[in-house]
C-alpha cells in the first residue's frame, strides 16, 4: 500500500490511490504572483468556443446537434495540431520547483521529494498522459511534507483527473489478474 493511501486512511479521507510518475512544477502561492489568471486560461481554453456551439445547439435542435459536436471536436484537434507545428505554447509563469507526483487519489497528490510546509497553499502544473498535452493547473494545500490536497481544479480537469485514476486502477486490476492466472 502506498504511503498516500495510509495517510488518507489515517486522516479519514477515503480515496482510491494509484501510483504514477508525473513531472510537476510548483510554487508557493504567497500572493506575490497572480497565478489565478494563468489557471483560468489553462483550464478554460476553448471553453468560450464550446459555449458558442452549445448555444447554437440549444437554439436549433435536431440533426445539427451531432454536426456541431463533430465540428467542435475537429476544431480542437486542428488547433492542437497547429500549436504543435508552430511550437506555439502558452506563455507560462516560471515556477520555483520541479518534482514528481508519485501517487494520486481523488483530490490528493503525493510528491516524491516533497518538502512542503503544512497549511501552506501551492500552485502546481502537470500534464496527465492522454491524447493531448493539455496542461493541468491546480491549487493545493499541504497536509504533510509530501501530501497535497487539491483545493481548486477546473471542472473539466477534475473529470479528466478522476477518469485517469479509474483507468489506472482498472489497468492495475487487469495486470494483477493476469499475473495471478500465470502462477
Amino acid at each position: 500500500m502506498h504511503p498516500l493511501a495510509d495517510f488518507c486512511m489515517q486522516n479519514n479521507m477515503p480515496t482510491r490511490v494509484v501510483e504514477v510518475g508525473l513531472d510537476v512544477e510548483f510554487s508557493l502561492d504567497d500572493g506575490r504572483v497572480n497565478f489565478k489568471d494563468e489557471y483560468e486560461n489553462l483550464g478554460y481554453g476553448g471553453e468560450s468556443l464550446k459555449r458558442f456551439f452549445e448555444d447554437l445547439e440549444h437554439r436549433d435542435r435536431g440533426e445539427n446537434t451531432v454536426v456541431l459536436e463533430l465540428l467542435f471536436e475537429m476544431y480542437k484537434k486542428i488547433l492542437s495540431i497547429e500549436q504543435r507545428l508552430a511550437q506555439d505554447k502558452p506563455a507560462l509563469i516560471p515556477l520555483d520547483k520541479k518534482d514528481r507526483i508519485m501517487a494520486i487519489g481523488h483530490g490528493m497528490l503525493w510528491l516524491g521529494n516533497g518538502g512542503f510546509s503544512v497549511g501552506e497553499k501551492y500552485y502546481l502544473r502537470f500534464v496527465l498522459p492522454s491524447f493531448s498535452d493539455k496542461i493541468t493547473a491546480v491549487f493545493a494545500e499541504a497536509l504533510s511534507a509530501n501530501v497535497l490536497r487539491i483545493i481548486m481544479m477546473n471542472p473539466k480537469d477534475t473529470q479528466e483527473f478522476d477518469l485517469f485514476i479509474a483507468t489506472r486502477e482498472m489497468e492495475q486490476i487487469r495486470h494483477n489478474r493476469e499475473h495471478t492466472e500465470k502462477k
